[in-house]
């Protein structure tokens, strides 16, 4: 949901458009504080990132969160805007 202005301008014409986007990321916010490095996939993190995510999903679970039920719809009226 990005301005029409000349951020968005600059932003499209050098590939903002076109970055890959991790559906889900693990960082080390202490050495990484950039998050350039998804430490997700890497073996000495696996099992913590795993850890992270049963307690997510229990916690969900738990309080009934939506969108355990798939994506949530923007209210009416709403107006987004995208790239």
């Amino acid at each position: 949901n990005v301005d029409g202005g000349k951020a968005k301008d600059f932003l499209l014409r050098n590939g903002f458009a076109e970055q890959k986007v991790e559906q889900e990321a693990f960082y080390d916010l202490y050495f990484d504080p950039n998050e350039r490095r998804n430490l997700l996939h890497t073996p000495e993190y696996r099992d913590i990132c795993e850890t992270l995510k049963t307690k997510l999903h229990e916690q969900m679970v738990k309080t009934n969160d939506p969108l355990l039920d798939g994506p949530l719809m923007p209210p009416a009226g709403a107006v987004l805007k995208g790239l």
